[in-house]
């Protein structure tokens, strides 16, 4: 393979380390396979990065970043109440695991948690990164208007909701609920929907609202 001086290794690093992880997953991930997917040394991830870890934690980083701003203006857009925009939240999150698979598995992972306590990413401005305090603001609104329980923690809740829509979207990923709703006539598009509107149910029943 040629090997060559590139214009901006790290950028070209990251989208091979990307590349890496989505068709091989974080179990295979290695520094040689990137740098030979970038067409560089296999020396070359050391002027940027450290180990693998490092390489890890700046994807992580990354990826929460992405994240955060993909909730944030799902956010943005303007809804009648803070239980239509915790349903945007959801739809959200739901989307982009299915547009970036590998790397929302990598962030919510043993392997993803370990590199960033091996390598503290330097965050320059932490809320940026901060995708479950956004839903957390979110959830306390909710709790606000009684379209979400204000008696209960809302670190608490936020959490079982994030935990759920998670959930939901690694039974995307895997394919599960699509082959499952296809069996009963209904698009992915339908079922994501469907599921995130009843998800609102599950938390805040209609009996509550009477």
């Amino acid at each position: 393979m040629k090997r060559y001086h590139h214009p901006d290794l790290r950028a070209a690093l990251m989208d091979a380390a990307l590349s890496e992880l989505t068709e091989k997953g974080p179990r295979r991930f290695s520094l040689r396979q990137v740098a030979a997917r970038a067409g560089v040394s296999h020396t070359a991830p050391y002027r940027h990065f450290q180990d693998k870890d490092a390489l890890l934690a700046a994807l992580v980083r990354d990826g929460l970043g992405s994240l955060t701003k993909s909730l944030r203006e799902a956010n943005l857009i303007p809804a009648d109440t803070a239980r239509e925009r915790l349903g945007r939240l959801g739809r959200a999150y739901v989307s982009f695991g299915r547009r970036n698979p590998r790397l929302l598995t990598l962030i919510f992972s043993d392997l993803g948690f370990g590199a960033l306590g091996a390598v503290p990413p330097n965050l320059p401005n932490k809320s940026d990164y901060d995708a479950f305090g956004e839903l957390e603001s979110t959830v306390k609104a909710c709790q606000r208007e009684g379209s979400l329980d204000p008696e209960l923690d809302s670190g608490v809740l936020s959490l079982l909701v994030w935990s759920t829509v998670h959930g939901l979207a690694i039974l995307f990923i895997e394919n599960v609920i699509p082959a499952m709703t296809a069996e009963r006539g209904l698009p992915p598009e339908v079922a994501e929907s469907e599921i995130l509107r009843a998800l609102g149910e599950f938390f805040y029943p209609k009996e509550r609202d009477a």
